[in-house]
C-alpha cells in the first residue's frame, strides 16, 4: 500500500489571534496605486474561471487499499502506467510484484489482447503496446515504427543502431554444429524484412544477437547436450514469438479498424448535426434535395470532417464556409436540373431535324443532304433555344415538336448559307492572283479542295459541302462558357466513335485551301478541261480516263478517273508536281477512248457484281436520316435501331449506296496465254486485256 501523504492543515485566524502573521511593510517609494493594482490582480486571479477540475487525485494516495485495488482493476493499462509515472510512491507500489494482479486485471479490460510472452513484464508489455516512443531515443512521432517480433519500437535513426543484418559472428558456430536443426539464422533469431534502397533484407535485433552470442559462448566448454538443449529452447522461443507477433498484428489491425469506425461514426454524427443546423437556419428544402455527392462534399469540408461532436462554438466557426458551400450546391443542383431538361428535350429536336433531312432526300435522291447542321448546331439557334429552354408548366412534347417543325427548315438553310460564305472567304483568299478567283461560285470549282491543320499529311482532300461533315470540324471537346444553356448543349458533344458526326457541334477552324498544287491542274488539263473554270459536276460527268506514266509498264496499266488520279498522285508521288516551282510535268496521260470506254463499262460491271453478292467494297452505306456511314449492313441495321428506332430499314428508303471512285487495271494480252493472276482478274470481270 502506498504511504499516506500528510495533508497540510488549513489555518484560520481571528481578528484577535496573536499568531496571525503581521502584514509586510511596503518598500520605500511604493505607492498606494501600485498596491491597489496588485490587490485587484490577485482578486481577478482568484475569480478567474479555470477549465477542468483541479486536485481530483490529490487525495488518492490516502485512500484505503481496497478502494485503490477496485480502482486499479477498472483502469486501462495505459492509464495504469501513466499513474505509476506520477509519483515515486505510486511507482514503487505499482512496480512491485504485489501489484501483478492489478496489471493482469487491467490487461483483461482490453478485448482480444494476447498475454505477454515469457520474460516480458506486464508494465513493459503495456509500455510497448500503448506508448509510441522509440525504445532507443525515447522520441515520439509518426516516424517511429513498431516491430512485433522484437517487441520494440524504433525511429529511423535508431533502427540503424539497434538492428543488424549480419549475424554470422553469433550464429556461425551454432549453424556449423547444429546444421540439421538450424538451417538459417531465422530459426534461432527473430527477424523482420525491411526495404533498404531498392532491395529487401532480413534485419535482426542487435541486443538479441549479442545476447545469443554471449549465452552460446558460455556453453562452449559444456557438454554438447546442453548446447543442443539451448538451441532447441531458442527455436521454440522464436516460433512462439512468431505466433505472438501474428496475434498482436491481428489485434492491432482490429484496434485500427475500430478506431476508424469510431471516427467515422463521430464524423457522421457531426455531419448530421450540421444538417440539423442548416434546417434551423432555413436550408431545410435544400437539405432534403441534396444528393449523396452533395452530402459527401459537405462532409469533406474543412471543419465538418472532424471526428468530434459539434458545439455552438465550432458551428459559429464553420457557419460561413458551410453557407458558401450550400450556395454552390444549390447552383449546381439547379444547373443539373436544367441540363436534365435540355437533355430530355434534345431528342425532340433530333427527330424533327432528321425527319426534315430524310424528307428532302426522298424528293431529289442526291448524295448530299439538304443541310449539314447537326442537332447541337440547331440547339444553339436563338429561336430553338427559346423553345427548348422554356420552363413553363403548359409545355408539352407535342407543342415543342410543333414549334420546331416550323423553325428548323429556314434556320438550317440559313446556317448552310453562313457556312458557304465562311468557306468562300477561305477560297477567295487561296485563289487570289489566279483566273479562278473570278468564278461566280468558287466552291463549285474542281480545283478547290480543303484540308485542316490536323490532317496536313498527303491524302484525299475534302470538298465543300462534305468538309462540313469532317470530324476535324466537329470537335467533341466541351467549350468553356458562362452560359448554362451552352454548357448543357456542349456537354452532349461527347467523343464516342458511335456518336454520329451529325450529332456533334460544329467548330470553326482555319482551313487550308488546297488549290496551289500543280497536280490537280495537270490532272484536269489531261482530261481536256480548263482548271480555272471547270466545276466538280462537269469533271464527274467527264468520260476521260488517265494513266500514270511513272507507274505504268508495257504489261500493266492502272486506269484512273480524275478523282482517283489526284489521290494516286498525292499518295504515290508526293515529290512530283507538288509545288509551283516543280518542273516535273506531264506524267498523266489520257488513254484512248477505246480503252476508256472499256474502263467505264468495267466500273459499272464491278459495282453491279458486288451488289449482287451483297458486298460493297467501292461504295459507302449512307443513312438517309442522319448521313452517318456504317461499315456494313449489320452495323447499318444496328445504327437504324439505336438512333432512329427503325427495326427493318429498307434500301433506297432509309439508307442508300454511294458509289466511290475507284480505278481498274488494263493488262497486256501476253498474260492470256498462261495461268496468271492477271488472267484470273480478267476472268473474274475486274480487269480487261488491251494492246497498248
Amino acid at each position: 500500500m502506498p504511504p499516506r501523504l500528510r495533508k497540510r492543515a488549513k489555518v484560520t485566524y481571528t481578528e484577535d489571534d496573536d499568531t496571525k502573521p503581521a502584514p509586510t511593510k511596503a518598500k520605500a517609494g511604493g505607492s498606494k496605486a501600485k498596491k491597489a493594482k496588485s490587490d485587484g490582480a490577485v482578486a481577478r486571479r482568484g475569480d478567474r474561471h479555470i477549465r477542468g477540475k483541479r486536485g481530483g487525485l490529490e487525495d488518492m494516495p490516502g485512500m484505503p487499499l481496497d478502494v485503490l485495488i477496485e480502482i486499479f482493476g477498472f483502469l486501462h493499462p495505459r492509464d495504469l502506467l501513466n499513474l505509476a509515472r506520477t509519483t515515486r510512491e505510486f511507482r514503487d507500489f505499482l512496480m512491485s510484484r504485489d501489484a501483478i494482479s492489478f496489471w493482469k486485471a487491467s490487461r483483461k479490460q482490453v478485448e482480444g489482447l494476447p498475454d505477454p510472452p515469457p520474460g516480458v513484464s506486464e508494465p513493459a508489455y503495456a509500455n510497448f503496446l500503448f506508448f509510441n516512443y522509440c525504445h532507443g531515443c525515447l522520441k515520439t512521432g509518426s516516424h517511429v515504427m513498431i516491430y512485433w517480433k522484437f517487441l520494440a519500437r524504433y525511429c529511423k535513426a535508431c533502427k540503424t543502431d539497434c538492428l543488424v543484418s549480419n549475424t554470422y559472428k553469433a550464429t556461425g558456430a551454432i549453424m556449423s554444429e547444429f546444421r540439421a536443426l538450424v538451417p538459417s539464422e531465422r530459426s534461432i533469431l527473430n527477424a523482420v524484412t525491411l526495404k533498404d534502397g531498392r532491395h529487401y533484407y532480413l534485419w535482426y535485433q542487435k541486443a538479441e544477437v549479442d545476447q545469443l552470442a554471449e549465452q552460446y559462448n558460455a556453453l562452449l566448454k559444456s557438454e554438447p547436450d546442453k548446447r543442443r538443449a539451448f538451441v532447441l529452447e531458442r527455436i521454440a522461443s522464436v516460433e512462439q514469438r512468431h505466433k505472438m507477433a501474428a496475434a498482436l498484428d491481428e489485434w492491432h489491425e482490429g484496434i485500427k479498424k475500430e478506431t476508424l469506425a469510431e471516427k467515422d461514426a463521430l464524423r457522421d454524427e457531426r455531419v448530421d448535426a450540421v444538417l440539423e443546423k442548416l434546417r434551423a437556419e432555413g436550408w431545410g428544402d435544400e437539405v432534403d434535395r441534396m444528393s449523396e455527392q452533395a452530402i459527401s462534399r459537405l462532409a469533406s469540408l474543412d471543419g465538418v470532417n472532424r471526428p468530434t461532436k459539434l458545439t455552438e462554438r465550432s458551428w459559429k466557426s464553420i457557419r460561413d464556409a458551410v453557407f458558401e458551400l450550400m450556395e454552390k450546391v444549390r447552383a449546381d443542383r439547379l444547373e443539373a436540373e436544367f441540363n436534365h431538361m435540355i437533355k430530355a428535350r434534345l431528342p425532340y429536336l433530333k427527330a424533327v431535324l432528321f425527319e426534315y433531312i430524310h424528307s428532302q432526300w426522298l424528293l431529289d435522291r442526291k448524295n448530299v443532304p439538304v443541310t449539314y447542321a447537326s442537332v447541337l448546331d440547331c440547339a444553339l439557334f436563338p429561336e430553338v433555344r427559346a423553345v427548348l429552354a422554356d420552363d413553363s408548366e403548359d409545355v408539352t412534347k407535342e407543342s415543342i415538336m410543333a414549334k420546331l417543325t416550323d423553325l428548323i427548315p429556314p434556320l438550317v438553310m440559313k446556317w448552310m448559307e453562313e457556312r458557304k460564305n465562311e468557306f468562300r472567304s477561305f477560297v477567295r483568299a487561296g485563289l487570289s492572283g489566279t483566273d479562278a478567283a473570278s468564278a461566280p461560285e468558287p466552291l463549285d470549282l474542281a480545283l478547290v479542295a480543303f484540308k485542316c491543320h490536323c490532317h496536313s499529311s498527303n491524302g484525299q482532300r475534302i470538298r465543300f459541302p462534305e468538309v462540313l461533315h469532317d470530324r476535324c470540324f466537329r470537335d467533341p471537346t466541351t467549350r468553356p462558357s458562362n452560359d448554362p444553356y451552352e454548357r448543357a448543349v456542349a456537354a452532349l458533344s461527347v467523343p464516342y466513335h458511335m456518336v454520329p458526326v451529325v450529332e456533334r457541334l460544329y467548330q470553326t477552324r482555319d482551313s487550308i485551301v488546297d488549290t496551289r498544287y500543280l497536280l490537280r491542274r495537270e490532272v484536269i488539263k489531261a482530261c481536256g478541261m480548263d482548271p480555272d473554270t471547270v466545276t466538280i459536276a462537269e469533271m464527274d460527268a467527264c468520260d476521260a480516263r488517265l494513266r500514270c506514266r511513272l507507274c505504268g509498264t508495257l504489261a500493266r496499266q492502272e486506269i484512273h478517273n480524275w478523282r482517283t488520279a489526284q489521290e494516286h498522285g498525292l499518295q504515290r508521288h508526293e515529290g512530283y508536281g507538288m509545288a509551283e516551282t516543280d518542273t516535273v510535268r506531264g506524267y498523266w496521260e489520257r488513254v484512248p477512248e477505246e480503252y476508256a470506254a472499256q474502263a467505264r463499262a468495267l466500273e459499272v460491271s464491278i459495282v453491279k457484281q458486288n451488289r449482287e453478292k451483297g458486298k460493297y467494297p467501292n461504295e459507302n452505306l449512307v443513312c438517309a436520316w442522319c448521313w452517318s456511314s456504317p461499315n456494313n449492313e449489320y452495323e447499318m441495321k444496328a445504327h437504324m435501331a439505336q438512333r432512329h428506332d427503325i427495326t427493318q430499314p429498307q434500301l433506297d428508303v432509309d439508307w442508300f449506296l454511294d458509289t466511290q471512285p475507284f480505278s481498274v487495271w488494263m493488262y497486256s494480252p501476253i498474260f492470256a496465254d498462261f495461268k496468271s493472276t492477271e488472267k484470273a482478274q480478267v476472268d473474274a470481270g475486274v480487269a480487261f486485256f488491251a494492246t497498248f
